[in-house]
């Protein structure tokens, strides 16, 4: 049986992501999985890992992404993408947390990696997995707001923080967002409006009109503006 655990992975998981193609290709990608994963059992690598210790007891809130309950999604882990992985995304450590084969305690998989997943119906990445040699290239995994021309990317995490009253100290979590994009393999940290409108209309001054009829405000929401206005860029070829 050793020869079809050494080739499995390579015929369904080296792609750069999950399986799309037609019903009876995606039917049969399914079964080749189901056999895969019931040949590796507790071997399979997202289940070997130390345990998740978290951050303590009595925080308001918690370190999840939208949601503490697990949810099915796509991982791609040391290079292989699995399928019907149950997860949850832990902002504060940025790592993804799985219950290990037996269920009896959480496992946290290795931040590097991770070369992102599907959850949730959002797609995550790890660019410094698939590039690790560029500096430029923010660490941590990053929400992708719009794929394209220019293409943009949330990084959301949380912290620990704690108000002291005179009757006790208590922890929360509080959300944070920083915003990326990126044009030519090149990493733009936006901070701002007229940033991004700055960078888009170096190669499309069409952006500067767009901007200026639109109603949308980055300050409210930073990742339906960047979606936007990445959609509109149309770079010229000169």
């Amino acid at each position: 049986m050793s020869w079809v655990i050494i080739l499995l992975p390579v015929c369904l998981f080296s792609q750069t992501a999950p399986l799309s193609d037609s019903g009876f290709a995606k039917r049969n990608a399914d079964t080749a999985y189901q056999q895969f994963s019931r040949l590796l059992k507790e071997n399979l690598p997202y289940y070997i890992g130390p345990a998740y210790t978290g951050h303590g007891h009595g925080i308001v809130g918690h370190a999840f992404y939208k949601t503490d309950a697990f949810q099915k999604g796509s991982l791609q882990y040391d290079g292989l993408w699995y399928q019907n992985v149950e997860f949850k995304f832990d902002l504060v450590d940025g790592t993804v947390l799985v219950m290990d084969y037996n269920r009896n305690f959480l496992v946290e998989l290795k931040p590097e990696k991770i070369g992102g997943f599907e959850y949730m119906g959002e797609r995550f990445i790890h660019p410094r997995f698939h590039d690790p040699s560029n500096e430029d290239v923010p660490n941590g995994i990053l929400k992708v707001v719009f794929d394209g021309a220019a293409s943009a990317f949330a990084y959301e995490y949380k912290r620990v923080l704690y108000e002291v009253t005179t009757e006790k100290t208590v922890y929360s979590y509080k959300s944070y967002s920083k915003y990326w994009v990126t044009i030519d393999d090149s990493w733009y940290q936006i901070k701002s409006k007229g940033q991004i409108i700055k960078l888009l209309s170096k190669k499309d001054p069409a952006i500067k009109s767009w901007a200026a009829a639109s109603k949308l405000s980055f300050k409210k929401d930073p990742e339906l503006y960047l979606a936007s206005i990445c959609s509109q860029y149309k770079p010229s070829l000169k």
